[in-house]
């Protein structure tokens, strides 16, 4: 096989793959006009509302999980061109008809694009490139790739917004070359049936989930998701309590927090390949003593280095999961432990502010600031687990127990 040929091709999936994540990206471009659809659509009822900005989410939890499953009957690139067309006419059609309730439909269609495109990605990434240490730098490039897709999507969608909030949805256009791009990028593959008892037909695969694993794992990137997300999503609220910025300050932060991930996701296939089963225990160390920094310290500047590296270990963190949920299952059962994980994500990422409010109330405080002692407390916990159980594997010589599972 001709080398640069091959480099070309792979060249090409990526860059497909990473233009795909505009639609795990999406609410991005809706973030920066929130306060003018309440204002346009102010006689809809406030729940229809809610669903619009956040319902894709929800949506996008349960999609990436049913697509894992349907990833074993039918080929990934099939189910990318149909979760990719799904997601287009959603995100193109938002603001086709004046009707709150019809924009609502439009986000459920968007909602399941979202969660379901990270997924197969995530598994084409896993099919083609089968190395360990080559499949961390590809699923790194492809998170960190996310990040300055985000990144680049919410700044345009604030530039066009000022020609008039609703002409942000025509961001969305650019979705039609990305579907032809899948077309002609994405290789096509075939599926293996999954034996899943002794009455299948011949030719399956005889695999069994190790959902022992799967699921302690997926629990772990939960509660690591939701701790981040808690200071992600309310960062402005922390900033405000501290009276260390405004709202340009905020702005600023939240950006770095971005290129923390993006710098820390392309970088992942060497941190692992350095630290292996050992990263869980640098991310949670690194994000305790980040959240230590926002919490001891009231300097604008201390902050700022505390949110890059608080997106610097969620992106290394998130890339870790992903990439260790691929290596504790059987080749066959890749694309169902790929939409668990990603089911654990979203659900972790949506319960963060509900979580926060709980600890305030159990507290009987008021502010983010005061309930870090809890995160912190959790995230220590979390990185002795992890050096504990890390440990104890190079001792025994067991690889991916269980507990070391639950730990990281």
């Amino acid at each position: 096989m001709n080398i640069k040929s091959e480099k070309l091709r792979n060249g090409m999936l990526m860059l497909t793959l990473i233009l795909v994540t505009i639609a795990l990206m999406a609410d991005m471009v809706i973030i920066p006009v929130a306060e003018n659809l309440f204002s346009e659509f102010g006689d809809a009822n406030v729940a229809i509302l809610n669903f619009i900005l956040t319902g894709p989410a929800l949506i996008g939890a349960f999609s990436g999980l049913a697509f894992g499953k349907l990833m074993q009957y039918i080929s990934k690139k099939k189910l990318l061109i149909i979760a990719f067309a799904i997601f287009s006419i959603g995100a193109i059609l938002g603001f086709a008809v004046h009707n709150a309730y019809f924009m609502a439909a439009m986000r459920v269609l968007v909602g399941i694009g979202m969660g379901s495109l990270g997924v197969i990605s995530m598994a084409i990434i896993a099919d083609i490139f089968n190395d360990e240490s080559k499949r961390s730098s590809m699923l790194g490039i492809f998170n960190g790739g996310m990040a300055a897709v985000g990144a680049a999507i919410g700044w345009i969608s604030g530039f066009v917004a000022t020609l008039g909030w609703s002409m942000v949805f025509r961001i969305y256009l650019v979705a039609i070359p990305i579907l032809i791009m899948i077309f002609l990028f994405v290789p096509a593959d075939e599926t293996v049936p999954v034996k899943e008892n002794k009455d299948d037909v011949d030719g399956s695969v005889d695999e069994k989930m190790p959902w022992t694993k799967v699921i302690a794992l997926g629990v772990a990137f939960l509660i690591f998701s939701s701790v981040y997300c808690i200071a992600f999503y309310q960062i402005s609220m922390i900033v405000t309590e501290k009276a260390i910025g405004d709202v340009t300050f905020i702005g600023t932060i939240s950006a770095l927090g971005t290129v923390g991930s993006f710098v820390a996701c392309f970088l992942f296939g060497k941190t692992y390949g350095f630290f292996k089963r050992s990263t869980p225990i640098v991310a949670y160390t690194v994000m305790a003593l980040s959240f230590c920094m926002l919490y001891f310290s009231s300097s604008s500047i201390i902050a700022a280095i505390a949110c890059t590296l608080l997106g610097a270990m969620y992106g290394m963190g998130m890339s870790y999961y992903f990439m260790h949920c691929t290596m504790i299952v059987p080749e066959s059962r890749i694309p169902m432990s790929i939409g668990f994980t990603s089911f654990c994500m979203s659900i972790g990422t949506f319960l963060s502010v509900y979580i926060a409010t709980f600890l305030q109330s159990v507290m009987g405080v008021t502010t983010i600031t005061e309930i870090m002692p809890v995160l912190i407390t959790t995230l220590a916990v979390g990185a002795v687990l992890s050096a504990v159980f890390t440990i104890k594997d190079r001792k025994t010589g067991l690889v991916n127990s269980p507990e070391h599972e639950m730990s990281e």
